[in-house]
């Protein structure tokens, strides 16, 4: 998923039960970020290196990535702490106001 023809054309991105580091992270977060023809974005029980990762992946998804995107599930992902909480909300507002085709959004953390 981080290939170019991937950033350019991709329309699903699931992940499941990976670990992902530093520099997949803001792989990821660039592919979000310039692909406005995703669709799906699905990441059940992802680690990310810290309590800030999801909230890099969604504003990246809100920078550039919501466009198209019809299904948000972020299961097992979300962060713990207040302030982080926060942030993703607010991320995930700007994700619903530009997603308008989004159909599905779930969070569980």
């Amino acid at each position: 998923w981080g290939s170019e023809e991937a950033r350019r054309e991709g329309k699903h991105i699931e992940l499941e039960n990976e670990v992902l580091f530093q520099g997949q992270l803001e792989t990821l977060a660039r592919v979000l970020g310039g692909c406005s023809t995703l669709e799906t974005l699905r990441l059940s029980h992802v680690r990310l290196p810290d309590t800030g990762g999801l909230v890099t992946v969604v504003a990246a998804l809100a920078q550039g990535g919501a466009g198209a995107l019809r299904e948000l599930v972020l299961d097992g992902a979300g962060p713990h702490d207040p302030d982080s909480l926060l942030l993703l909300c607010q991320g995930l507002g700007e994700v619903i106001k530009k997603g308008g085709q989004l159909e599905k959004l779930a969070l569980t953390c």
